[in-house]
């Protein structure tokens, strides 16, 4: 038996840049990510949360039953923020 090992399947791992770009072109052949940067990523969830904060929230806030809601809390003087569930009165 011969000792050299198969070009595609080294020692039972699939070689993929090798099976497409062929035997001789190995370092030649370009290999794409499917995953791109991080700070491509981060850029990406920064923007999403952006248009969240500065244009979704607004937005539903000025819906009538929430904006009633919030004239509501102005009006008592209640700071929404350090509410706790307890202290929420059951809407009928």
């Amino acid at each position: 038996p011969s000792l050299e090992h198969d070009p595609i399947a080294l020692d039972g791992l699939f070689d993929v840049r090798m099976a497409v770009c062929g035997q001789g072109e190995r370092d030649s052949c370009q290999v794409t990510k499917s995953k791109p940067p991080g700070w491509l990523q981060l850029l990406a969830v920064g923007s999403a949360l952006g248009v969240v904060w500065l244009y979704v929230l607004p937005h539903i806030a000025e819906f009538p039953s929430v904006k009633e809601h919030i004239e509501l809390l102005e009006r008592r003087n209640i700071n929404a923020g350090a509410m706790f569930y307890t202290e929420v009165q059951e809407k009928r």
